[in-house]
């Protein structure tokens, strides 16, 4: 389930690890956790226009069963990986 490492626990701490690592080569001098990255990331592509639903899709969350559009829409790899690409190359 996660890969070469055997439970959530070392997988989260292999990531924590490599997140210090990359504030380093990005030089980033605040707090730099798993959330704030996150929700860093999500904050970018709203302020890019990226659709709300696209997000959760790429950060994991589930969808809100409670908005209906919800029930007609079907986000995809490809909406993901678009989105993706949109935020981190304005990023730069």
């Amino acid at each position: 389930m996660f890969g070469q490492y055997r439970n959530y626990t070392s997988c989260y701490n292999v990531l924590a690890r490599k997140i210090r690592s990359l504030a380093e080569v990005g030089e980033i001098k605040h707090r730099f956790t798993l959330y704030s990255a996150r929700k860093s990331f999500v904050q970018h592509g709203f302020d890019l226009g990226i659709p709300l639903s696209t997000l959760e899709y790429c950060i994991g969350q589930s969808m809100k069963d409670s908005r209906p559009i919800f029930n007609y829409v079907s986000i995809m790899k490809r909406h993901a990986d678009k989105a993706i690409r949109e935020i981190l190359d304005n990023l730069l």
